[in-house]
């Protein structure tokens, strides 16, 4: 009854921002990192649970891409990415006038791989040697994980009642790496992002 009440009241927002993702995989003592861009962009409703509180689901969808030279230029390969993400924040603030309003969130994210692809071409004139191969990061024998659980926060301002800017990090607990309890992929991600709020 207190979630359908609380719906009557829902606060809209649409938003969309750049993300910056850091892919760290870790073997004994040895690790090693790589970074990808991109973009978010969804909805999220916040539902009223008391004065300056909030909770607020949401479900968006994420692209990213890296690239990265192999062997010089001879060969390159880019990597592509889309998943949903599904936070639930809870979102704290206060109104410093009446338009403008500073706020803290926080919570867990459900994170859902839809495809991972890396195409790897290279090109060698000088032996006439062309390639052009894809691969499904996500097909039996990779040892990748599509599911993901992230926790994060962040903080940001509504200004007017009608424009969110938000800073938000999140760092992904589960290991993305199923071959091998020894070899530990985690992901964590930046995000900068702004909504409209209705």
């Amino acid at each position: 009854m207190m979630l359908s009440a609380s719906q009557a009241f829902a606060q809209i927002s649409l938003g969309a921002g750049y993300l910056n993702g850091t892919d760290k995989t870790t073997a004994g003592s040895e690790s090693s990192s790589a970074n990808m861009n991109g973009f978010y962009a969804g909805i999220s409703f916040a539902l009223p649970l008391a004065e300056d509180f909030s909770l607020e689901p949401g479900i968006y969808y994420s692209m990213m891409t890296a690239n990265k030279e192999i062997l010089g230029n001879i060969a390159k390969g880019n990597t592509t990415e889309q998943f949903v993400n599904i936070p639930v924040y809870f979102n704290f603030g206060t109104k410093f006038s009446d338009d403008m309003r500073l706020f803290l969130f926080a919570g867990p994210t459900l994170q859902y791989g839809l495809s991972s692809q890396t195409r790897y071409a290279a090109d060698v004139p000088i032996l006439d040697f062309k390639a052009d191969v894809k691969n499904d990061n996500y097909k039996d024998g990779t040892n990748y994980g599509r599911t993901n659980v992230l926790v994060g926060g962040g903080f940001g301002v509504d200004l007017m009642d009608m424009l969110r800017l938000t800073v938000g990090y999140d760092y992904g607990l589960v290991n993305l790496y199923t071959g091998s309890e020894d070899v530990k992929r985690n992901k964590s991600y930046l995000k900068l992002g702004a909504a409209y709020l209705f």
